[in-house]
């Protein structure tokens, strides 16, 4: 796809969209004449409906494509066309748009620590001629616990004193302090993990900054890609830096002014 000057942001999107669907269309077409054999279509790439995992904006560990992810396209409209769409992209597995033959399959380990509570599974997949009869879903065993930890320095502290290893190789731990300890206690705390074969790989600070009626349970719940628009995810990434709100204004006009400008250049 070409960038045209002047074209409209959602216009973009949208021709991304729909050549990105002209092209399984275009396959489905040549594979008319192999229908007595299973005939299996792969992508890379975003589908709507996608639940990502431990409702993070984006996936961890993987390079946004397709404009910040925002493309996209509803695989459930060739699951006749083939007899199996494997997607790959999203770590989560899962089925899309009710179809038992339009999958995710999945990350086969654990790539970051938005994944500690999915399931890796292996899917074995028969067919019958070009119908797909089954599939079976083979979990994939863990060889490292894989950690989180959140809560303020005392409770960390605690938690990890009382962390037990069952795995052979070393943990992987990520801290989360909902308080502001000083580098000097997480040190500390970094040196009692490795007593406790734990190894922390990653740490934040996050104070929460909650108005009036706000509930938390909202941060627990997962949303999918069709649900957040390219602002919404770019005032989440704002929020979750603790930003004042004057803060978040301003850099909402920069990102309005500088989409704006990006959609008047034409590329070549």
């Amino acid at each position: 796809m070409k960038a045209v000057a002047g074209q409209e942001y959602s216009d973009r999107i949208e021709a991304m969209r729909s050549g990105m669907k002209e092209h399984y269309l275009i396959m489905a077409e040549k594979i008319k004449n192999y229908l007595d054999v299973p005939c299996i279509a792969t992508g890379h790439l975003f589908a709507q409906n996608t639940i990502l995992s431990d409702n993070a904006i984006r996936q961890e560990g993987e390079n946004d494509i397709h404009i910040g992810n925002l493309v996209q396209i509803d695989m459930s409209d060739f699951y006749q066309q083939f007899s199996y769409m494997a997607l790959g992209h999203i770590h989560k597995p899962q089925v899309l748009g009710g179809k038992s033959n339009v999958r995710y399959s999945g990350s086969p380990i654990k790539m970051s620590f938005s994944e500690i509570n999915d399931r890796k599974i292996l899917l074995l997949v028969d067919f019958n001629g070009f119908q797909m009869e089954s599939v079976a879903e083979i979990e994939i065993p863990a060889f490292r616990t894989i950690q989180r930890f959140k809560g303020n320095l005392e409770k960390v502290t605690e938690m990890i004193e009382n962390f037990d290893n069952n795995h052979n190789l070393n943990a992987w731990g990520e801290i989360i302090f909902t308080d502001c300890p000083a580098s000097s206690e997480i040190d500390i705390v970094k040196e009692l993990a490795l007593e406790r074969d734990l190894e922390i790989l990653k740490y934040s600070i996050q104070v929460k900054k909650r108005t009036d009626g706000e509930d938390d349970s909202s941060e627990n719940e997962a949303k999918t890609l069709s649900e957040l628009s390219e602002m919404d995810i770019f005032k989440m990434r704002c929020k979750a830096e603790n930003l004042e709100e004057s803060e978040i204004e301003d850099l909402v006009n920069s990102f309005n002014e500088l989409k704006s400008w990006i959609l008047e250049v034409d590329l070549k």
